[in-house]
């Protein structure tokens, strides 16, 4: 599979996604001993630096594996938070080396998390993964919880000096549309929207998605639940010059029906549209309570309106509306934000820093009892429920 290092950072002219469409304000650096340009954060377990790159950067290692001599890892980590995770099952039975079962891939969005302590990957179908800094060159992998692993075997990966081609097969659960010669899929678990490329398998899922639409008079653009077989890759841009990331099907089959709970990406779309979240940190920095604030300060807000395709909330002192649409569980914030203009002393420096992170969208992810605003890797805002 082909690995893109552009940054993959939607423009403001995005199109309307599957999932949104079923229904102005302004906005420590340290030197590696080699390889990409990072900057440092502080590991959990021995207080070793944390490197967290701020170019493309690729790490190794051969870890344990049950039922197979290892499994050769390769985790590619790029800037604007997209990850890939190629894994190579070493010394397989012939039985299983002969079905292609050897190779697997794996793409989704990497944060960071416990205070920058912890590298968190989503986009596996059986949950996030976790690593720790364990040296300047260094990941080691953790459990499924973020915990360590006690034994003796390896678990640590190391950085590459080049990036290396990676080809494992990607397959992947999420929502297929089809409208006005666009396809798109989100998958569940990363909620990256990809156009699908219209070569390979694609004509077969195309002519499965309209007897699927047509057979439940469905609305045009529903989202269709299916498995995609196939491989990331860099075609022209469908609208202006250059390139972009498509996913080009080998194969396809059509996917129960799953609850939200269960598609983490339909999850975080049908929060976000449910109703008002009110800011509870900034940056890492928590916003008080409402007893602690004084009037006519407010708690900053933020709602969104599925069908108008809207963002709408206070600032803390003005209230504040602008078009925003979603492209996966990406928020894109269209010609900017417009609020009022009061100035209410002691909220303005709150409200200046809330709206001009909102005006730059952002990555969204629903936690337990949080929505929480990714830019890149990074938290910028949490929200709990209103």
């Amino acid at each position: 599979m082909r690995i893109s290092t552009r940054n993959r950072r939607p423009g403001l002219a995005a199109l309307l996604v599957c999932l949104s469409a079923c229904g102005p304000v302004d906005g420590p650096a340290s030197d590696p001993p080699a390889g990409p340009s990072t900057t440092t954060g502080t590991s959990a377990a021995a207080g070793v630096p944390l490197y967290i790159p701020t170019t493309p950067t690729a790490w190794r290692g051969e870890l344990p594996c049950a039922d197979c001599a290892g499994i050769r890892s390769t985790l590619l980590l790029s800037p604007d938070g997209a990850f890939t995770l190629e894994e190579v099952y070493l010394g397989v039975s012939p039985e299983r080396a002969a079905t292609g079962d050897t190779v697997a891939a794996t793409r989704g969005r990497w944060t960071l998390e416990s205070g920058d302590l912890h590298i968190r990957l989503d986009g596996g179908s059986d949950g996030p993964r976790y690593y720790r800094g364990t040296g300047e060159r260094a990941l080691r992998a953790l459990d499924r919880s973020g915990g360590e692993i006690d034994s003796e075997l390896n678990y640590t990966l190391e950085r590459l000096d080049a990036l290396p081609v990676m080809e494992g097969t990607l397959r992947e659960h999420g929502l297929f549309t089809y409208m006005a010669d666009a396809a798109l899929f989100v998958p569940c678990a990363s909620g990256i929207q990809t156009p699908v490329a219209m070569e390979g398998g694609y004509l077969e899922l195309e002519q499965g998605y309209m007897a699927w639409a047509s057979g439940g008079s469905r609305a045009p653009g529903a989202p269709m639940q299916a498995w995609l077989t196939g491989s990331v890759e860099l075609r022209p841009a469908m609208e202006g010059d250059g390139t972009e990331d498509v996913f080009v099907v080998r194969e396809w089959e059509e996917g129960a029906s799953t609850p939200s709970a269960d598609c983490p990406a339909l999850a975080t779309v049908e929060a976000l549209a449910g109703g008002e979240w009110r800011l509870v940190s900034l940056v890492g920095e928590p916003v008080g309570d409402a007893a602690s604030l004084d009037a006519p300060f407010e708690r900053p807000t933020l709602a969104w309106d599925r069908g108008e395709s809207q963002v709408s909330g206070t600032g803390g002192c003005n209230r504040f509306v602008g078009r925003g649409i979603l492209r996966g569980t990406e928020l894109v914030e269209q010609a900017g934000l417009t609020a009022t203009r009061r100035y209410c002393e002691g909220a303005m420096e709150v409200e200046v820093r809330y709206l001009g992170i909102l005006s730059e969208g952002g990555h969204l992810r629903l936690d337990p009892g949080a929505l929480r605003l990714f830019h890149g890797p990074r938290e910028v805002a949490r929200f709990e429920g209103g």
